[in-house]
């Protein structure tokens, strides 16, 4: 299926209205990242090799906005459009846990934490917006992580 790419501004508009239909606030704020191809060099770029990656027109949004209560609740859209939630307290998060889907929204967090870049354990309420065709080996992962690890 081919998935054509929303401007930046449709995607953030989207991310920021699953938020709000979801929480029933306004997120703090809509960051996003894109997907990425390598030209050449697949499975070499991390080991030191050459490769040539770009950016896709492709991109995901997160929309966020903090909790005082630790706990990190997300959701996203599904292509048959259905919504997919997720919800851990962030004092759960490690290294492997979770290991569903959620576990790429809830490592760049746990990260930030970890080394400082965040004071506390924060809480979120996260809203997740994607263009980037999911196993695709368009890194969608990568771009969720991305997106959460900007906000």
């Amino acid at each position: 299926m081919w998935v054509t790419a929303r401007s930046r501004e449709d995607l953030a508009a989207a991310a920021g209205e699953l938020f709000h239909d979801s929480y029933g606030a306004e997120p703090a704020g809509v960051w996003a990242a894109p997907g990425r191809v390598n030209l050449i060099g697949d499975h070499v770029d991390y080991a030191g090799g050459v490769s040539v990656p770009f950016a896709l027109p492709h991109c995901t949004a997160a929309a966020v906005a903090p909790r005082d209560d630790g706990l990190l609740r997300v959701v996203t859209g599904r292509p048959d459009g259905s919504v997919a939630r997720f919800s851990t307290p962030l004092a759960d998060v490690g290294p492997g846990r979770p290991s569903s889907w959620g576990g790429y929204v809830a490592g760049p967090v746990w990260a930030a934490v970890r080394d400082g870049v965040v004071p506390a354990r924060p809480g979120l309420d996260i809203a997740v917006v994607s263009d980037v065709p999911v196993g695709s080996g368009l890194s969608s992962s990568a771009a969720i992580e991305c997106s959460v690890a900007l906000a």
